[in-house]
């Protein structure tokens, strides 16, 4: 494609996006169903796409490992956005225009020091992008991502310019369900919330193809699924999301919901997970997150922490150092969500109080640093 009309339907996609998710603010919040109460999940359904919350997205990050222990971080994410209220099933056309679909893939090559970064989006229809309710299987466009009852495994498979990634994973325990069975609060007005669960342990092989060489990989990855209406505030800035895979078979995930003023809402929280596959909710008063080292994006601007100090006093009391990897993991998003963020591969080294390692790698995501989130949902004055 002759790289102007490339860089005209760029455009026109951006603008298409940006009316689009204009009108999805006109929308009456009433027309959405908000996360208000525990979910009564239920899977492999609840694997499958929830048309009646306005926003929800399949979201994998991992390691990959060749037999030659060269090493990769990967992140694989379909966003559903919706943009009308869903009809009456009996009036279901598959070619009205409810939902918008958006894939972001990033690929860091941890060896060459490179990351690769892909985004897309589309609109729901046949052979374009949509997600299947009652089970899992969403895709756009080429890449998917998909639950296998029959292998009981989950597929994957990012298709971008650079690379072709194709996963087959399968997990160690049944989804581990956060916030409150599944309530995640992320402020404290009602609906201000997601239904969210995780597959923090998914373990399998697959195939990594670029630069005209196919790698054989092995993976350790991790699943997030969440979906709401609006679980933003005005008042907030935007969120640090951290998940890691422990040596020991343990794994933890943290976030903390940024505020315009500074500090965290207290609603911000976690969940550790034991290698059994138990686990125990954490609150805002058993962790604290202090940001260190900073680089500065020369693409957007925005200055990221790249080292951070996490300390918990539950379930255990531990001390873990985070270093990212790789300094430029950065996400530009102008075709898509128009909302750029830092999504890498990190380290984790660790100690309790009496000299026990615990260490491990996994992944960190930081929004809202070139621009306030909440901004997007502030009511006009």
């Amino acid at each position: 494609m002759p790289r102007a009309y490339a860089g005209l339907i760029r455009r026109l996609l951006s603008a298409l996006t940006t009316l689009l998710l204009g009108l999805t603010v006109a929308v009456p919040l009433t027309a959405w169903e908000k996360a208000l109460s525990p979910y009564n999940f239920s899977f492999p359904e609840d694997h499958g796409s929830h048309p009646k919350y306005q926003t929800e997205w399949w979201y994998v990050t991992g390691r990959l490992t060749t037999p030659e222990d060269r090493h990769f971080g990967y992140q694989f994410t379909i966003f559903r956005q919706g943009i009308t209220e869903q009809p009456n099933p009996a009036e279901t056309n598959p070619w009205q225009l409810r939902d918008l679909y958006m894939l972001h893939c990033g690929l860091t090559d941890l060896e060459e020091k490179k990351f690769y970064a892909h985004q897309d989006i589309s609109r729901a229809g046949p052979g374009l992008a949509g997600a299947r309710e009652n089970g899992m299987e969403t895709w756009l466009k080429g890449s998917r991502i998909a639950w296998s009852e029959e292998k009981q495994a989950l597929e994957l498979r990012a298709l971008t310019p650079d690379y072709e990634l194709v996963l087959e994973l399968k997990p160690t325990y049944p989804p581990i369900l956060n916030g409150d069975r599944g309530l995640s609060a992320k402020g404290s007005r009602p609906g201000q919330a997601s239904h969210y669960y995780s597959w923090p342990r998914l373990t399998g092989t697959g195939k990594l193809e670029m630069a005209g060489r196919s790698l054989a990989v092995h993976s350790l990855s991790w699943l997030d699924r969440e979906f709401a209406t609006n679980q933003l505030g005005p008042e907030q800035a935007g969120w640090d999301w951290f998940a890691f895979h422990f040596d020991d078979g343990s794994a933890l995930m943290l976030y903390r919901m940024r505020l315009k003023k500074g500090g965290q809402d207290p609603t911000s929280s976690g969940t550790w997970i034991f290698a059994d596959g138990r686990s125990h909710h954490l609150t805002a008063a058993e962790f604290s997150l202090i940001p260190g080292k900073t680089w500065r994006s020369p693409k957007s601007g925005a200055e990221y922490p790249l080292h951070w100090q996490i300390r918990l006093t539950e379930p255990r009391p531990l001390q873990l150092q985070i270093k990212a990897l790789l300094a430029d993991q950065e996400m530009q998003t102008d075709v898509t969500t128009q909302t750029n963020y830092w999504e890498g591969a990190v380290s984790v080294t660790g100690r309790d109080p009496v000299g026990r390692e615990t260490n491990g790698h996994g992944y960190l995501e930081m929004t809202g640093y070139d621009r306030a989130l909440g901004a997007l949902q502030e009511p006009a004055r």
